[in-house]
């Protein structure tokens, strides 16, 4: 097998005629600073000119989440692509493949659907992406790294470094990502774009450099199953039955290939230590066996 995780590697040739997001450096800056100020700003003046007591109690709730939503604009137009990142970042990158719906999924914090009796819960949603931890978890390897939904106005920010690529060329780029990667967190699902990239990780890069993660089978049984035959049939590895496998959300590899159930907690602190240390080993040799 080819050795994964050689160096550099030009950023140039990652470009794409592909439409890209809006980024401003300034521009985000000057949205980051002036929210909050503006936010106070209206805040005064609606509590000075509104007589009806609601609004003190319902103002600073809806103008402190607009200025958080504008805030995150500013960001989020700061925020570099991969190409900016890898040319400041020169070590093998950490290469993130999921589908695009895995960006917008979120978990929801109560029953969903119509109710009978009872008091209604009430409605809450965070994020079910752990993309964001990931990449702070990963960072001892290289830069974090993944291809952005097509069409985007604006870039992810605190995540992967997104590089925005043609329906025609993307293939061609994620190959030449994966065989320059230090690591690639693999995020099955049954699209055809992540079945293309599972087979593709399956014949170009050592096991022992995946980091897979997988539905949770306590919560998503039966995407847990279709992801467990689906490595079976690509890698070869079976992963252990629901029933042994717990609340797992990810799995490393040894030097047996044996796969190793991560549980993620909140803040990931030193969850992923044991693989960053595995992957670094793999790394100190000139060639790693298949």
């Amino acid at each position: 097998m080819e050795e994964c995780g050689s160096p550099s590697h030009p950023p140039g040739q990652y470009s794409s005629s592909a439409r890209q997001p809006l980024r401003s450096k300034v521009g985000g800056l000057v949205i980051m600073v002036l929210s909050p100020i503006l936010g106070v700003f209206l805040l005064v003046e609606l509590l000075e000119n509104v007589s009806d007591d609601r609004w003190w109690i319902y103002g600073p709730i809806f103008l402190g989440l607009g200025s958080f939503a504008l805030f995150n604009v500013g960001r989020r137009l700061r925020a570099p692509d991969a190409a900016e990142v890898m040319q400041h970042d020169t070590r093998p990158p950490i290469v993130y493949l999921r589908s695009f719906q895995a960006d917008d999924r979120q978990t929801l914090g109560s029953p969903q659907g119509a109710r009978e009796g009872g008091v209604r819960a009430q409605v809450s949603a965070t994020t079910a992406s752990w993309e964001d931890k990931l990449r702070k978890s990963l960072s001892e390897l290289g830069p974090f790294i993944a291809v952005g939904k097509p069409g985007e106005w604006l870039t992810h920010a605190g995540g992967a470094a997104r590089v925005y690529l043609s329906h025609e060329n993307w293939k061609e780029v994620v190959e030449s990502l994966v065989k320059h990667a230090a690591a690639v967190v693999l995020q099955p699902e049954s699209t055809e774009g992540t079945l293309w990239e599972v087979g593709h990780v399956a014949s170009a890069i050592d096991l022992r450099r995946v980091l897979l993660i997988v539905p949770n089978p306590a919560t998503r049984p039966f995407g847990f199953v279709r992801v467990q035959a689906l490595i079976a049939d690509r890698f070869g590895v079976e992963l252990p039955p629901i029933d042994e496998c717990g609340a797992c959300d990810a799995f490393w590899f040894d030097v047996n290939r044996k796969p190793i159930p991560l549980s993620f907690a909140r803040d990931m602190t030193g969850t992923l230590t044991p693989f960053v240390h595995f992957v670094q080993e793999l790394q100190g040799h000139a060639a790693v066996p298949a």
